[in-house]
């Protein structure tokens, strides 16, 4: 049974919308994942009657891009305020990038629901045609830039795949987060100091 809602006045249906997807991203990292999901867990949070839910979002799927994308967007945003504090202090290409990163190494521990939902779910694999999709794209385009930017403070590695170089930075931290929040019994060092050592194994700043 639902709690009551103000019904939205004329021209607040994406206030809904809104409460909607908040509701749903809130569900998720209580329940540590997305794979519990539904749309009438999600119609309970707000308030609403199931049915409600399906002129916003026509199925589960849908919801789930949606919310990927809004929690993409909110990394993104999080890792640009990172960058900026970084540079607005003097740094350079690897002190932007090691902001960024340790900025993503706090998100992923500090919402280890969202973080799975974004790298360890199944949203973007079961789509039509998971290359297509953009989510966090964005990310990776500016790890490559800042990579190169730093390949090409010392003389003779601006000629190293920078793209390929990204990719093991990728997988590296995703390794430390991910293991960090699946086997917590263990004790981890610093998931920041870690992430750092393969950073400076990885890059070799000058």
């Amino acid at each position: 049974m639902t709690t009551g809602r103000r019904r939205n006045a004329r021209g607040e249906g994406g206030q809904l919308r809104e409460d909607i997807l908040r509701a749903a991203i809130a569900l998720i990292e209580h329940c540590g994942s997305a794979e519990a999901l539904s749309l009438r867990a999600v119609a309970k949070e707000v308030g609403i009657a199931a049915p409600s839910v399906y002129p916003h979002f026509e199925d589960r799927d849908q919801l789930l891009i949606a919310i990927l994308q809004h929690l993409f967007d909110e990394l993104i945003a999080i890792r640009t305020q990172a960058e900026d504090a970084a540079a607005a202090a003097g740094g350079g290409a690897w002190e932007r990038l090691r902001a960024a990163i340790f900025a993503t190494v706090r998100f992923g521990l500090d919402r280890p629901g969202h973080y799975r939902m974004l790298y360890e779910g199944r949203v973007v694999s079961s789509l039509s045609d998971p290359k297509a999709a953009t989510f966090g794209r964005a990310i990776q385009v500016r790890v490559i830039a800042l990579i190169q930017q730093i390949l090409s403070l010392t003389p003779g590695r601006e000629v190293e795949d920078a793209e390929r170089l990204s990719l093991l930075l990728w997988a590296s931290v995703h390794g430390v987060i991910s293991l960090q929040i699946n086997k917590p019994t263990l004790a981890w060092p610093d998931a920041t100091a870690l992430v750092e050592d393969l950073m400076h194994a990885l890059l070799r700043p000058s």
